[in-house]
């Protein structure tokens, strides 16, 4: 829970890349440690009407299922 403060903004902290990250990662080289796997695609899903809660249980449940298996 976040609580307020009154007349305090709440930003977020964003901490900047190390310029040497940076340069190497602009030479297109991996640095040790990194996911070199293609980023997954994302997709917005909505619930269809004619699909039932437990129907969007089921592939949510696959998709995890085949996201394990390919990033073990």
């Amino acid at each position: 829970m976040i609580s307020r403060v009154p007349g305090r903004r709440l930003e977020p902290i964003i901490r900047a890349p190390d310029p040497a990250d940076v340069r190497v990662r602009e030479s297109g080289a991996a640095i040790e440690g990194d996911d070199v796997s293609p980023p997954p695609t994302t997709s917005l899903t909505v619930l269809a009407p004619s699909e039932s809660p437990v129907d969007v249980l089921l592939r949510m449940s696959t998709f995890l299922q085949d996201h394990r298996r390919r990033h073990p």
